[in-house]
């Protein structure tokens, strides 16, 4: 665990940086800003799953290894928390 504990520390010397860019997503409720998607809260989790043309299962499904990610999640109200 020496290597993972080493890459955490490291990460934890980078600088923080203000988000300056107004970043805009589209999504199923339509164009959203990157602050609109933290809904009021204080942390967002993003993860990227491989959705796209050459990837195993597409159209139909997301990468393989992406979804197995996702399913570890038990219940998404697991993430929440009142603000």
């Amino acid at each position: 665990m020496r290597a993972g504990d080493a890459l955490a520390a490291e990460r934890r010397r980078l600088p923080w940086l203000r988000v300056e860019k107004p970043y805009v997503f589209e999504g199923p409720g339509g164009r959203a800003t990157l602050l609109d998607l933290f809904e009021g809260r204080s942390q967002l989790i993003v993860y990227r799953a491989f959705f796209e043309p050459g990837v195993h299962g597409w159209p139909d499904h997301a990468c393989i290894g992406c979804s197995m990610c996702a399913d570890q999640v038990a219940h998404v109200a697991h993430l929440t928390r009142a603000t």
